[in-house]
Protein backbone atom coordinates (compact mmCIF):
# COMPACT_ATOMS: atom_id res chain seq x y z
CA UNK A 1 0.00 0.00 0.00
CA UNK A 2 3.02 2.26 0.49
CA UNK A 3 3.58 2.05 -3.27
CA UNK A 4 0.88 4.71 -3.66
CA UNK A 5 2.85 7.14 -1.47
CA UNK A 6 6.02 6.44 -3.44
CA UNK A 7 4.16 7.05 -6.71
CA UNK A 8 2.77 10.38 -5.49
CA UNK A 9 6.19 11.43 -4.25
CA UNK A 10 7.69 10.57 -7.63
CA UNK A 11 5.09 12.71 -9.39
CA UNK A 12 6.01 15.60 -7.10
CA UNK A 13 9.68 15.03 -7.81
CA UNK A 14 10.48 14.82 -4.10
CA UNK A 15 13.31 12.30 -3.85
CA UNK A 16 13.59 12.98 -0.13
CA UNK A 17 10.02 11.83 0.45
CA UNK A 18 10.70 8.69 -1.57
CA UNK A 19 13.71 7.92 0.62
CA UNK A 20 11.61 8.40 3.76
CA UNK A 21 8.84 6.12 2.49
CA UNK A 22 11.36 3.44 1.51
CA UNK A 23 13.05 3.70 4.91
CA UNK A 24 9.71 3.19 6.66
CA UNK A 25 8.92 0.30 4.33
CA UNK A 26 12.24 -1.37 5.20
CA UNK A 27 11.46 -0.95 8.90
CA UNK A 28 8.31 -2.97 8.41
Amino acid sequence: MNDIDVFEADLNGQDLRIAIVQARFNED
